[in-house]
């Protein structure tokens, strides 16, 4: 980016901190504890879903074993 007056400069400038800032150690570090934050919620929502099926299909299960003992 090329600066002809003081305020694109002072832009320019603006834009370059806001690029550090994001690429820090720091941030970079926050973005991806956040993405596996997100990461972990979405599979234990799918751990409960998957759990749900199971009691179901254990359930449906012994009531077949039942009826073909009878």
């Amino acid at each position: 980016m090329i600066s002809d007056s003081e305020k694109a400069d002072e832009i320019r400038w603006y834009f370059i901190e806001v690029e550090k800032q994001w690429n820090s150690p720091e941030a970079v570090i926050a973005r991806a504890l956040e993405f596996v934050y997100k990461y972990n919620l979405r599979l234990e929502k799918k751990l409960g879903r998957l759990e749900g099926s199971n009691d179901f299909l254990t359930k449906l299960l012994k009531s077949n074993k039942t009826k073909m003992e009878v």
